[in-house]
């Protein structure tokens, strides 16, 4: 679902988990490049270490009406 979406998405909302945890979902690779980080909020002392971030697509829509 999400490298499917991935191609129409303007603002992405990712939380970073700081660590290696066992699982079989996690986001696809994408090419940051692409993308402005316009948020970022890290929880390194939280119980499990992590980082908020809001990314929004470079050359969007929503960026070409500011």
């Amino acid at each position: 679902v999400y490298a499917e979406t991935l191609p129409i998405a303007e603002r992405l909302y990712l939380t970073r988990i700081e660590r290696e945890i066992p699982g079989d979902t996690f986001f696809p690779e994408f090419d940051e490049g692409a993308w402005s980080i316009v948020r970022r909020e890290a929880h390194p002392e939280a119980d499990l270490p992590h980082t908020f971030l809001v990314y929004e697509r470079r050359n969007s829509r929503r960026e070409e009406g500011r």
